[in-house]
């Protein structure tokens, strides 16, 4: 039960965080033909600039993968893995408890990269903090093995 109230909340952060990277939409109009960050380097350096676009994109592309990870919590068997049959209850726990952890950071990561690529065409600042987005990539892997020990432990 505290399982399914956590993953609750785990989905209404998301959600909200989903939300958050549409937050560049409200500037669109004042985006017109000023050059977007579209790629950075290891470092968060800008190596390419294109049209306002990218963060629309940035943000469907958010939306899509938190839609992805709310069905995965929906129907736990979409995420095949070689679980002995002992093991489903178990194995569809951990699945749906990791789509909602996965769910919140990958939401996080979206948002800020469209909030902060905002904030860099605007010359708010340079680059981007890496620091976060290295945080968010051992997180997820953080959460990916957790589940994989509750799965495969005997």
């Amino acid at each position: 039960m505290i399982r399914r109230y956590i993953n609750s909340v785990l989905n209404i952060v998301a959600a909200v965080a989903v939300l958050t990277a549409f937050a560049p939409m409200l500037s669109w109009s004042r985006l017109e033909g000023v050059p977007v960050p579209n790629h950075f380097d290891i470092h968060g350096v800008v190596d390419g600039v294109g049209d306002r676009g990218i963060l629309l994109v940035v943000a469907l592309v958010g939306l899509g993968v938190y839609i992805l990870t709310l069905l995965a919590q929906i129907f736990p068997n979409i995420v095949n893995l070689p679980v002995p049959a002992r093991k489903a209850g178990i194995a569809n726990d951990a699945k749906r408890d990791l789509a909602a952890q996965l769910g919140l950071l990958l939401s996080l990561l979206f948002s800020f990269c469209a909030n902060s690529t905002l904030s860099v065409a605007a010359g708010k600042t340079q680059a981007l903090n890496m620091w976060f987005i290295w945080g968010m990539i051992a997180l997820v892997l953080v959460c990916i093995g957790a589940a994989l020990f509750r799965i495969y432990r005997r």
